[in-house]
């Protein structure tokens, strides 16, 4: 029996299921701050918030995805600078984004990849400004601390999708161009053509407002003002190259820190090349998610398009959806951007 089967058919022979019709969705989630959808024309700012970029063809390859899109990229500076593996100086880096954000002429901002760093520039983020000029803000892995960070202190709601390393395929640009420039509610389906294949941990369907990123950041970010109240929340995380142990430690680090046991949903998008270089002696992904996630009780499943991978979603970090677990789908339950 593989392990998606023994997976599933456990949760079959527990007897236990949550209700598969979740409670009437209401309009829009209090107290969120959503921008306004991108339109052809509008300008977008590519920027460098953690790694430093050291090849060029990674600009050019951003700007004409955009310019495919109707939508004008602006160079920030971050762009071309270096301090060791960062794009700059953190102050250098968060003066830059502040700018951006207080920009009334760039509509919104693209990180043009990960790496690390940008937990370092968050002391010096301008909170108010973005709640004053919101904007779309997107990207993913280390940009989780800033996608993050911007959700809880200013109440933004902010985009896991595309960097500008990223593949500008037609998946990621129909789902970034649904999400951010059409601002539809629409249920998301995986397409597995090219991924892993998805699995459930156990069944069930929830509503509630999608939290999450890339789990070594999200983990190193708990105990610090810019992690949001778990409360209810689904869950979704992804990571690239990390030995199984590693993800057990910050599964249980989730755990004793009490973020496990608030939420209503969980995901796990996906985790390329995560396997032991001994499997026989360790733990694989589905068996770590049997220990600490199967006991919650809530839906769960393994292998949505989110994280280091082809084909993946524009995801609205704070926005309400229903989440079926079976099925392996996300659906809108507000637009994910501010309604005309």
């Amino acid at each position: 029996m593989n392990r998606r089967n023994f997976l599933f058919n456990t949760a079959m022979l527990s007897g236990i299921f949550l209700p598969s019709s979740p409670a009437l969705a209401t309009p829009s989630t209090p107290g969120l701050i959503k921008p306004r959808p991108l339109k052809k024309g509008d300008k977008v700012a590519i920027m460098a918030p953690a790694g430093a970029v050291f090849s060029p063809k990674h600009i050019d390859k951003v700007c004409d995805a955009l310019k495919e899109l109707g939508l004008e990229a602006v160079k920030g500076k971050s762009l071309y600078q270096q301090h060791g593996y960062l794009a700059g100086k953190d102050k250098d880096r968060a003066k830059e984004f502040n700018q951006f954000m207080g920009d009334k002429d760039i509509n919104g901002i693209l990180a043009i990849r990960g790496g690390w760093g940008c937990a370092r520039m968050l002391p010096y983020i301008d909170y108010e400004l973005a709640r004053k000029n919101p904007k779309m803000v997107m990207g993913m892995s280390d940009i989780t601390a800033l996608l993050l960070a911007l959700y809880q202190k200013s109440s933004l709601v902010t985009f896991h999708g595309l960097v500008g390393y990223a593949s500008w395929n037609e998946f990621s640009v129909e789902h970034f161009q649904r999400t951010v420039m059409t601002n539809e509610m629409y249920t998301l389906i995986n397409d597995t053509s090219t991924e892993e294949e998805a699995y459930t941990i156990r069944p069930g369907v929830v509503e509630g407002e999608l939290v999450g990123g890339n789990l070594t950041v999200l983990s190193g970010l708990i105990g610090s003002p810019y992690i949001p109240d778990w409360k209810g929340k689904i869950l979704f995380l992804e990571d690239l190259n990390e030995d199984p142990y590693r993800i057990d430690r910050m599964l249980t680090h989730l755990k004793i820190s009490g973020v496990l046991d608030q939420i209503s949903g969980f995901i796990f998008g996906n985790c390329r090349k995560c396997v032991s270089d001994d499997p026989a002696a360790s733990f694989s992904l589905s068996e770590l998610f049997l220990d600490h996630i199967y006991p919650l009780k809530i839906p769960a499943y393994y292998g949505a398009n989110i994280g280091h991978i082809t084909n993946k979603f524009s995801l609205p970090v704070g926005v309400k959806v229903q989440m079926d677990a079976k099925k392996h789908t996300l659906t809108y339950l507000e637009t994910p951007m501010l309604e005309a």
